[in-house]
């Protein structure tokens, strides 16, 4: 009768063996798609599509100014509280072209 320690031992050599055929089998693949992409003229791009855009890393961007104190410089972009200088004004005098 096989002991457990036996069978461990059995275990991991198989478990080596099959990450070789793996790596073996993998590189076989690759280079199977690789030339596939060659003759069809296929790119990675199209195979994945463009790239996400990244949410967060757009919400953190400063907003482009919309508007434009001539006398002092100051610029708003239109998002959150309307600033002082502009309270009571039409903002569209104020408007960058």
């Amino acid at each position: 009768m096989t002991t457990y320690s036996e069978l461990q031992l059995q275990i991991e050599a198989l478990q080596r063996q099959a990450e070789q055929v793996r790596q073996n089998e993998v590189s076989t693949v690759v280079a199977d798609i690789e030339a596939k992409m060659q003759e069809y003229g296929i790119t990675v791009d199209d195979l994945v599509g463009p790239l996400p855009v990244n949410r967060k890393i757009l919400a953190h961007r400063p907003a482009q100014a919309k508007y434009l104190d001539p006398s002092t410089g100051m610029t708003w972009s239109g998002r959150g509280r309307k600033p002082k200088w502009l309270v009571g004004k039409e903002p569209g005098q104020f408007r960058i072209k």
